[in-house]
C-alpha cells in the first residue's frame, strides 16, 4: 500500500508540473478506490451473507406470525430502513457494510410487503420505493447499500412499465441504464476532482447500472409472452453503442478509419442484437478503463448472450457452424486492426 502510494504521488506531482496549480486531486480517495476494486469477492461475501441474514431474519418474523399486522410490518420495515441509512452517519465511523445491508434488505421486503397487504395502487408503492431508493442512494454511507439501492430503483421502473401495460418503457430503462454506467465511468476523474458524497459512491452506482441494465436485457430474452415491440429493441442498443464507439476512439488516440469500421460493425450489431452490443461495450468499458470486474462482467454475459442468440437463429446447424466460424474471423480481424490503429497512434 506505502508502495502504491508514494508512486501515485510522484505520478501527481509530475501531472501538477505540466498542469500547473489549477491541478487538483485527492491520492488518499484515489487509493481508497484502487483498494475498493480490489475487495470483489469480499464485497460478494458480504451480499451474500447479509442476504441469507436477511432470509433467515424473515423467516424467523412470519413464523411468530409478525405478517398478520400490516401496519406493524410497514412500521418495522420503515425503521430497519431508516437505521440502515442513519446509523453510519450517527456513529460518525465505519460501520459493517453487511450489517447495513442486512438492515437495508430487511426494512425494504417489509416496507413492501406491508404497502401490497394494504391493497394500494401498484403506481403508489413503485413512487414510494423509488422515493426508498433515491433516499438510500443519496444518504447511505457504504458501496452495498447503495448499489442495492440503485437495483431497486431500476427494478421500480420496470415495475412501472408492468403495472401501466406500457412494456416498450423497458428499452428506455435499458438505455439509461448503460447510459449512466458509462458516463460515471468515463468521467471518474472529475468527479473524484470534486470530492462530494457521489466521489465516494461513483463506482458502485456505475457497476449497479450494469448490473440493471444487464437484467433488463435478460428479461428482454426470456422466451414469454411478453408484448414487447420487436422494431424498438434497437434503442437498447444505442447507449452500448455509443460507449464501444467512444472507448474505441480514446483508446487509437482519435483515430478516424478505426473508429469508423468499429462503428459500422457496432451499429449492424446493436440493430440486430443490442444484448451482445451491450456486453461489448461493458468490456470495452471495463478494459479501457481499468474496471477489473466490469471486464469480466462483461466477458459472462457477452458469452451467454451470444450462446442464446446462436441457438435461437433459425438455420441449420451447419450455417450456424460456418456463420461462428466467420464471426471468429472477424473478431480476430477486428483484434488486429484494433491493434494495429493503437501502434500507429503511438508511433
Amino acid at each position: 500500500m506505502e508502495k502504491n502510494r508514494d508512486t501515485l504521488e510522484h505520478a501527481l506531482e509530475k501531472v501538477r508540473s505540466v498542469s500547473g496549480p489549477e491541478f487538483d486531486c485527492d491520492a488518499e480517495q484515489l487509493l481508497a478506490k484502487e483498494s475498493e476494486r480490489s475487495g470483489g469477492a469480499i464485497a460478494v461475501l458480504q451480499i451474500v451473507g447479509g442476504l441469507m441474514g436477511a432470509i433467515a431474519f424473515l423467516g424467523f418474523l412470519f413464523a411468530v406470525g409478525i405478517y398478520q399486522y400490516r401496519l406493524a410490518v410497514i412500521i418495522i420495515g420503515f425503521l430497519f430502513f431508516a437505521f440502515s441509512v442513519a446509523t453510519p452517519w450517527i456513529l460518525k465511523r465505519a460501520f459493517p457494510e453487511s450489517v447495513v445491508l442486512f438492515l437495508f434488505m430487511i426494512g425494504c421486503f417489509l416496507f413492501t410487503y406491508g404497502l401490497s397487504n394494504c391493497h394500494l395502487n401498484g403506481n403508489i408503492i413503485i413512487s414510494i420505493l423509488v422515493l426508498v431508493a433515491l433516499s438510500a442512494i443519496w444518504f447511505g454511507k457504504g458501496r452495498l447499500i447503495v448499489f442495492t439501492a440503485v437495483l431497486l430503483f431500476a427494478g421500480s421502473m420496470v415495475a412501472y412499465a408492468f403495472e401501466n401495460s406500457v412494456e416498450d418503457l423497458i428499452h428506455v430503462v435499458a438505455f439509461f441504464s448503460f447510459a449512466i454506467a458509462g458516463w460515471i465511468t468515463m468521467n471518474e476523474s472529475k468527479i473524484l476532482a470534486r470530492r462530494t458524497h457521489l466521489s465516494s459512491i461513483s463506482d458502485s452506482i456505475a457497476l449497479a447500472f450494469v448490473f440493471a441494465g444487464i437484467g433488463v436485457m435478460n428479461l428482454m430474452n426470456i422466451s414469454l409472452h411478453i408484448p414487447f415491440n420487436p422494431n424498438l429493441l434497437w434503442i437498447s442498443g444505442l447507449a452500448p453503442l455509443f460507449l464501444a464507439v467512444q472507448t474505441i476512439y480514446r483508446r487509437v488516440d482519435g483515430s478516424v478509419p478505426a473508429t469508423i469500421v468499429s462503428g459500422i460493425v457496432f451499429l449492424s450489431i446493436a440493430m440486430f442484437a443490442p444484448a451482445i452490443m451491450a456486453s461489448i461495450a461493458i468490456i470495452l468499458l471495463g478494459y479501457g478503463y481499468n474496471r477489473k470486474v466490469m471486464m469480466v462482467l462483461g466477458i459472462l454475459v457477452f458469452i451467454q448472450f451470444t450462446s442464446q442468440f446462436y441457438y435461437d437463429l433459425k438455420f441449420t446447424l451447419l450455417t450456424k457452424s460456418w456463420l461462428l466460424m466467420g464471426t471468429g474471423v472477424l473478431g480476430l480481424a477486428g483484434y488486429f486492426f484494433y491493434n494495429k490503429s493503437i501502434r500507429k497512434g503511438h508511433g
